[in-house]
């Protein structure tokens, strides 16, 4: 007999937010459900939606509410931001704690769930469990001579994935009048092909085409796991931003519209993403893929599933992995709960709070009837689509560096659990509920007690719910992580970069101190985020050139 539980939260209000509270209840009241997702749409990046349109709005309806509210609103950290992100980030406060206010947003905001510019090649895709229809969003890259609405492009990074650039644009600007690529090639193309491909011109904001001899038609693989908290879904239709990141990289990016939780909360995500995964790996000609170059790439809660994919396919179809690259990614379940070791006072008072994660998490992980566990976890071994590795060693693939930048003010974290003890209550029953059944799995012999059948010991199955329990982090692809000191993440990502290197994986690992979480989609333009860009192109570049994927296991 299976036990439910119903959730049953009581949040109390924390001494270091009640300051704060009035205003961001005066701010949702005036804003509304509407405006709120405006806010959400300028962090998609909607074509719709500008930055500066959304900021705009409401900031207009922020000075409103000011005028009405008794007190002005005051931020705790808004000094510690860096300057670049100050004007911004008092539009960007928002809270979510219970999954009726999420219900609600979602209702308003499926409004804008479409994709109006840098329309995407969408496919659909079964899952491998339970045959659900996955939607995958997949974007080709295009070679862009100049940013634009067409063919977006970091034209600053772009030459280090296609040197030639460089000589295609000053061929341009000598005023040959032509935007012709032919002798630019991607540095990872395959010769002995011609492909048609589209060029941008800023200047008119059109797109025109032209030949391009001995272009690849196999691109590079970008598994990009979008995110939302596993409660929201506008980011998924951010095509700007990942056509602009396929153009830059020279790689196809490939987005799963993976199951929210209101829809189907975990396993669902993960293995909707790697069903997408397995099936672009086995129809990887059709799809212009090379197979042997895949990335896995997610920010926040995506950060934190592509960590997930990273190590179930590890136990799993184990298909070569050049990289997981792991932005500000959600990895512990515990943060924000008394559960929690670690407590950042200077985290948390823009875009995300302690309270929404722990919505979030406990969303993600409301109880699965055991017998759906094991349909949905047990059994899903895919073929692999392509040869693996056999060689043992373990990856130290590329040097591993780590780069803390703490500049500025140095880090609040502090391990005690007293301090969560007024913010939040720990995540069970629920969430208990899993983890326990999720244990289980781990215990082969009490697995099969319980259940008639013995569950495979060397799988990590409490990792694939939250990447921080991971028992076992050896044989997993080199990590780029990059998370801020302002952002509540902070202290599981350095804990998870430890984790992995002291597992013998290479990580490239910063952490700035002045910046909140989603920096770079709301502030694409600012200092910070393009240091940010160059940290993680080159690592992306260098582990493109060295060509070798994580090595079998077993």
């Amino acid at each position: 007999m299976h036990h439910h539980h119903t959730l049953s939260y009581r949040f109390q209000p924390h001494p270091d937010v009640v300051a704060a509270k009035k205003r961001r209840q005066a701010l949702l009241s005036k804003v509304g459900a509407l405006s709120i997702a405006l806010a959400l749409s300028l962090l998609a990046g909607s074509s719709t939606v500008s930055y500066a349109a959304a900021a705009s709005t409401l900031a207009k309806t922020n000075a409103t509410s000011k005028a009405t509210t008794p007190e002005a609103p005051t931020f705790k950290t808004l000094h510690l931001v860096a300057p670049s992100l100050q004007a911004i980030a008092p539009n960007l406060v928002m809270e979510f704690t219970q999954a009726q206010q999420v219900n609600d947003f979602n209702k308003v905001d499926a409004q804008n769930w479409k994709f109006t510019s840098n329309v995407p090649q969408l496919i659909t895709v079964p899952n491998e469990d339970d045959g659900y229809q996955i939607e995958v969003a997949i974007y080709k890259p295009q070679l862009c001579l100049e940013d634009s609405p067409t063919c977006p492009v970091w034209t600053e990074f772009a030459p280090l994935f296609n040197p030639s650039l460089n000589a295609a644009a000053g061929n341009t600007a000598a005023g040959n009048g032509t935007n012709s690529y032919s002798a630019a090639t991607p540095a990872h193309a395959i010769s002995g092909t011609t492909s048609t491909i589209a060029v941008g011109n800023a200047a008119t904001g059109s797109t025109t085409t032209a030949t391009a001899t001995a272009v690849s038609s196999s691109y590079p693989l970008v598994l990009f796991s979008y995110g939302g908290g596993f409660l929201f879904r506008n980011l998924y239709y951010a095509s700007p931003y990942y056509q602009k990141l396929s153009n830059t990289l020279q790689m196809t990016v490939a987005v799963p519209r993976y199951r929210i939780t209101s829809e189907k909360p975990f396993p669902a995500p993960l293995l909707d993403n790697y069903s997408a995964l397995g099936f672009l790996l086995a129809h990887q000609n059709d799809y212009g893929i090379d197979g042997s170059k895949v990335f896995l790439m997610g920010a926040s809660a995506g950060g934190g599933l592509s960590a997930s994919l990273a190590l179930y396919n590890r136990d799993h179809a184990h298909y070569p992995i050049l990289g997981q690259v792991l932005l500000y990614p959600m990895l512990d379940y515990r943060t924000g709960s008394t559960e929690s070791q670690y407590y950042n006072e200077n985290a948390g008072e823009f875009i995300w709070t302690y309270k929404s994660n722990v919505l979030a998490w406990t969303e993600y992980g409301q109880q699965t009837p055991a017998l759906e566990l094991i349909k949905e976890l047990t059994p899903f071994t895919p073929t692999p689509a392509i040869p693996q590795q056999a060689t043992k060693d373990v990856p130290h693939l590329v040097k591993s560096t780590t780069t803390t930048d703490t500049t500025g003010t140095a880090s609040a974290s502090t391990p005690n659990k007293a301090r969560f003890s007024s913010l939040s209550r720990p995540h069970a029953p629920q969430t208990e509920v899993i983890l326990s059944e999720l244990s289980l799995y781990q215990n082969p012999q009490a697995h099969q007690q319980k259940y008639g059948e013995l569950s495979q010991p060397d799988h990590d199955y409490r990792a694939y719910f939250s990447p921080a329990l991971a028992s076992n982090l050896s044989y997993l692809p080199p990590a780029f992580i990059y998370i801020s000191n302002l952002d509540i993440f902070a202290e599981e990502a350095e804990a998870y970069s430890k984790a992995l290197q002291q597992a013998g994986v290479p990580v490239d690992f910063t952490k700035p101190s002045d910046l909140f979480h989603l920096f770079d989609q709301v502030a694409p333009d600012a200092p910070e985020t393009k240091t940010y860009y160059q940290s993680l192109f080159n690592f992306m570049q260098q582990r493109l050139h060295s060509a070798k994927a994580t090595p079998q296991p077993y």
